[in-house]
């Protein structure tokens, strides 16, 4: 981690990976409207701290509107070293 991070993403490797239990293939074709559920469960896990918030952001940088909302409504994790982290995986 600590060559690849610098190496491929250009930042330094955080010392410590926080954990969550996670989605895995979080993108708007698993996700319902009204009641909002979250489909295809077939990859959970621990994953690391962001990164299903991350997946739904990359998947929505063709729609500016959405971008910024995933953006608003996932702040408190992508705003922290640990999701910007996530968002350069």
């Amino acid at each position: 981690m600590r060559r690849s991070f610098p190496l491929f993403l250009g930042v330094d490797a955080p010392d410590r990976i926080e954990r969550e239990t996670g989605h895995a293939d979080l993108h708007w074709a698993n996700l319902t409207g009204t009641p909002l559920t979250v489909m295809d469960w077939e990859r959970p896990g621990r994953r690391p701290a962001g990164f299903d918030a991350g997946l739904l952001y990359a998947g929505s940088l063709r729609v500016p509107s959405v971008v910024a909302r995933v953006r608003a409504e996932f702040a408190h994790i992508l705003d922290t070293p640990v999701g910007r982290s996530a968002l350069r995986r």
